[in-house]
């Protein structure tokens, strides 16, 4: 399993890099089936799961971008 896993990873790379393959583009079975969610864990996880992270964190950055309450910073 080794062998498909790295086949796959060096795929992956290369679409990513040299073609600009999206992410989300990537058939999330193919990375599944060489255990790579470790690593791509964006393309496994479902995609409502994927836009709540996404929400959270746009929110912590708006946040961490307000000065505190009382004066300037």
């Amino acid at each position: 399993m080794s062998r498909v896993r790295q086949a796959v990873k060096t795929l992956v790379e290369f679409a990513v890099s040299v073609d600009r393959l999206p992410l989300f583009q990537l058939n999330p079975e193919v990375i599944r089936f060489a255990g790579l969610c470790d690593e791509y864990s964006l393309v496994c996880e479902e995609p409502h799961v994927v836009i709540q992270r996404l929400v959270e964190r746009a929110g912590r950055r708006s946040e961490a971008a307000r000065p505190p309450p009382g004066g300037e910073a």
